[in-house]
This record gives C-alpha cells, structure tokens and sequence, in this order.
C-alpha cells in the first residue's frame, strides 16, 4: 500500500500500480504497468521489490536473473559441481533428508515439479498437473514431498517422492496455501 491510496503489486513480472480506497479494500481505477519488470524467485512465490511509506522503491529487475540457472552443488571446501546445467530454467531447489534426492521446479512452458536422483543422474516429474507447481518441502523420512499447485490459489497437494501413485491435494482455502516446514510426526 502506497499513500496516499495506491497499492504496488506484481503481474507477470510487471510491477503494476493501482488507485486503492483502504477503507473498502477495492481497487478505485484500472492498474496500470509500472517502468520495471521484476525478478520472481517461483521457488518461494515471492516478487523481489519493496517499496517504502513515501514510494521509494528497491527492486531486482527481471533482466538481473538470467532466464536459464545452472543446478550446482558445493562441497565443504567450496568445490563446485554442476548437477544440472543451464540448458533449462530451474528453481526452488530442496534437498531430501539424504541427500540423495533434489526436488525442484523447471519452468519451460508453465512450472512442473520434478525429483532429481543425484546417485543415477535421473530426472522424473513429480506432478503431472497441468498447473503451475512449485515451493517442494520434503518430509522428514525423504519419501513424501508437498508442494504447491497454483488453482488458482495456491493449494497444498503431497507425492510419494519415488513418483508411485497421483499426487493427493493436502490442505485448500480461499486464500494462498504455502508450505513452510514439516512436523517430524
């Protein structure tokens, strides 16, 4: 929320600005783009700006994260070895409790969620939604993962991480559903 009665938001990586009436919560006019296309880290559904009471804004422009990441591990002594290379855009990178297993999200035409085995080098979709499916948080035993489906608020569905059997919606509501850490029971 901007004074005196704007509120910023991100669309498809477009900082957009829209007149606000703070006392009914509804948008007063259309929302119009901002100058600034922003950085969105998809792996934790978070825009990379912030502005301040008085309308500074600090962002990461979306040029600034290269459209294609490279998957990178790094030993104890800062040795790095590349799992995945740039050749596709990855994010939201979630290591099993072994170690064995990375769980992340390739966007390439819409996010899919996918298990990387790093013993064998072998990659599976997780989900086979035809929604956009990120934010993987593993459970402690290594064999489940939950992750978010956009539906389009975010849901919370689970897959057994071996890739056996449909993934199963966890927890639904009217608003955004996030998964952030796992009970160990």
């Amino acid at each position: 929320y901007l004074r005196p009665g704007y509120l910023a938001f991100v669309r498809d990586e477009t900082l957009m600005i829209a007149p606000f009436d703070a006392g009914t919560l509804r948008l007063t006019g259309p929302s119009l783009p901002a100058r600034h296309e922003v950085a969105v880290g998809y792996g934790n559904c978070h825009a990379e700006y912030a502005l301040s009471g008085d309308g500074t804004l600090v962002l990461i422009p979306r040029e600034v994260m290269p459209a294609r990441r490279e998957v990178v591990r790094l030993d104890r002594a800062g040795r790095a070895e590349t799992i995945l290379p740039a050749e596709k855009t990855y994010g939201g990178p979630a290591l099993s409790p072994d170690g064995r297993q990375l769980a992340l999200t390739r966007n390439e035409a819409g996010l899919d969620l996918l298990v990387y085995d790093l013993d064998h080098g072998a990659m599976s979709r997780l989900a086979a939604t035809p929604r956009r499916e990120f934010g993987a948080l593993w459970d402690r035993s290594g064999t489940r993962v939950f992750f978010v489906v956009d539906m389009p608020q975010f849901q919370i569905f689970e897959a057994a991480a071996s890739g056996s059997g449909p993934p199963r919606l966890l927890l639904e509501g009217m608003r955004d559903q996030i998964p952030l850490d796992v009970s160990p029971d």
